[in-house]
C-alpha cells in the first residue's frame, strides 16, 4: 500500500505566499522479524520516504491544499507503474469534499464522482449553485484530470479525510511531517521577501 499525506500552510497577517508538501509512505511488509528482547516474531513494516513542497505567492489554503494534493497527483503519475493500492489523506475537510468518493467503476468503465462536490460541479457545467464561480476551477480541473488519468490506468485510489495534527497515532505521522515541510519552506520564504 502506498500512502500519501497532504498539506498546505498560509501565514495571512505575515505575507500572501502560501505553501505544500506532500509526503509518500510504501508500506513493505517483512515476515519473521524479531523485535526487541525476542519476544515472538511478527510481521514489520518499513517505509521507503519521499517528500516534495513548495510555495506559491498571491495564494490562499484552500489553493496551497489543492497544490499539495496536485503535486502529489503529478509525482504518482510520473512514478507508475506501481502494483499497489493508493490511498490519499487529506486534512482539509474541503478539499476532501471536492473528491471523495472519486472512483473508477466496473459497471460503466468510466469514473463515478459519487456524492462529491465536483461531481456536482460537473453536472452543473463546472459552477456552484445559482451559477456561482468556484474558486481554484483550474487547479480542481487539473487534479480531476489526473485522477482520472491514474484510475483510468488501473490505480486504485482512495481519498481519505484525516484529523489535522492528531497525535500520538502512527497514522497521524504522515500527515506532521507534509506539515512541518510546509510551514517550513513558507518560513524561510517569507524570511527572504
Amino acid at each position: 500500500m502506498i500512502y500519501v499525506y497532504t498539506d498546505g500552510s498560509w501565514k495571512k497577517e505575515k505575507s500572501k505566499t502560501s505553501a505544500w508538501a506532500f509526503v509518500v509512505l510504501q508500506v513493505l511488509e517483512t515476515d519473521n522479524y524479531l523485535p526487541p528482547k525476542y519476544e515472538k516474531p511478527e510481521k514489520k513494516f518499513t517505509y521507503e520516504i519521499f517528500y516534495d513542497r513548495g510555495t506559491e505567492p498571491n495564494s490562499t489554503i484552500v489553493r496551497a491544499e489543492l497544490l499539495a494534493l496536485y503535486e502529489s497527483l503529478i509525482w504518482l503519475t510520473d512514478m507508475t507503474p506501481f502494483d499497489d493500492d493508493i490511498k490519499i489523506y487529506i486534512d482539509n475537510q474541503s478539499v476532501y469534499e471536492t473528491f471523495k468518493e472519486i472512483k473508477y467503476s466496473e459497471r460503466t468503465k468510466d469514473i463515478v464522482y459519487g456524492n462529491s462536490y465536483l461531481g456536482g460541479w460537473r453536472r452543473n457545467n463546472y459552477k456552484k449553485r445559482f451559477n456561482e464561480e468556484i474558486q481554484n476551477l483550474d487547479i480542481i480541473q487539473d487534479i480531476e484530470l489526473y485522477l482520472r488519468d491514474l484510475l483510468l490506468g488501473g490505480y486504485i485510489i482512495t481519498l481519505e479525510s484525516i484529523r489535522s495534527h492528531g497525535k500520538g497515532k502512527i497514522l497521524y505521522m504522515g500527515n506532521e511531517r507534509a506539515d512541518f515541510l510546509a510551514k517550513d519552506i513558507l518560513d524561510k520564504t517569507i524570511e527572504k521577501e
